[in-house]
């Protein structure tokens, strides 16, 4: 039809403009790979690890006890595990790092009538440097040393170098979710409880990961259980997971007869599954035949180890 080849014209048209697009790269971020190479290791772009929120309110100056000629952002959370963790708290008034103060909206100084985020300040550094940070805590003044580290999520930020972490159980895949594991698939990149967990979550004193049962390899021992697929692990053997070495650690002592894989599952809601009771959250294990299994399931797929070198 005539629709069609305007379409397939625009298209066209479209892919000859790509074509002639240029894109910059700021002469500061190749500055600052090169840098990180120089150890041979790729250590990222730090994060300073905090949840912050501007003070720009009258009533919410003197709340937190602002002077007029101070000017902060207030800290609103501090991730486990990051740069700041153990240094900075919540409440704290975050008032200048390295000598160079913040402004009440968060802002600092870039060229003689430029302002830029805070975080410029950290992102310019390399992993393992360390800053010097000034802040007003329960009124008082306080300098604080701050080492540097990558940006710390329960859903780990991209890395190029990382390889998966697994281990497999009685035909149970188990690894980490990753943001390499959600852009793998479709169905991982449009999972409601991974984004919760990417972006709504944050690492706690008991999960610092998200532990899935990748998929199930077939095998009389786990008949059932075939279709499980990315199933959010809670406990294993009434062992709470929170990382991938709690899992190791959980089969090594089994509930009893067996080993009790409690899931955050309920599979995919789709016309063609009964959603409310197909594939339920507990998945029970002969603990008995389970090593025995284990053996002859990696020997039919020529998997030399049952788990990643990480967890070895």
């Amino acid at each position: 039809s005539d629709g069609a080849v305007t379409n397939e014209a625009d298209a066209k048209t479209v892919r000859r403009d790509l074509e002639k697009a240029g894109y910059i790269v700021p002469i500061t971020i190749i500055r600052h790979f090169f840098a990180d190479l120089e150890d041979d290791a790729i250590g990222g772009v730090p994060d300073l690890g905090i949840y912050w929120q501007k003070i720009e309110n009258e009533a919410l100056r003197e709340f937190v006890g602002l002077a007029a000629d101070q000017t902060g952002v207030r800290v609103s959370r501090v991730v486990l595990g990051s740069s700041a963790s153990g240094v900075l708290e919540e409440d704290d008034i975050l008032t200048g790092i390295d000598g160079t103060a913040i402004a009440c909206d968060g802002s600092v100084p870039l060229r003689e009538n430029d302002r830029i985020h805070f975080t410029h300040l950290v992102s310019r550094c390399q992993v393992g440097d360390t800053i010097g940070v000034e802040v007003l805590r329960r009124g008082k003044l306080e300098k604080l040393t701050v080492k540097l580290a990558p940006y710390v999520g329960l859903v780990p930020p991209p890395r190029p170098d990382r390889h998966p972490s697994y281990f497999i159980h009685a035909g149970l895949v188990f690894t980490q979710l990753t943001h390499e594991y959600r852009q793998s698939w479709e169905w991982a990149k449009k999972h409601y409880r991974y984004k919760y967990a990417q972006y709504d979550q944050f690492p706690s004193e008991h999960r610092t990961q998200v532990v899935l049962v990748h998929q199930v390899l077939a095998h009389e021992i786990n008949v059932g259980y075939h279709q499980v697929n990315g199933a959010i692990v809670e406990k294993i053997n009434g062992v709470r997971i929170g990382e991938m070495t709690d899992v190791v650690r959980a089969i090594a002592t089994p509930s009893g007869k067996f080993h009790v894989i409690e899931t955050d599952y309920h599979g995919p809601r789709s016309e063609s599954s009964n959603y409310h009771s197909a594939y339920g959250t507990r998945i029970v294990i002969d603990a008995s035949r389970s090593e025995h299994a284990t053996k002859e399931i990696l020997a039919q797929h020529g998997i030399p180890h049952d788990r990643s070198p990480d967890l070895r």
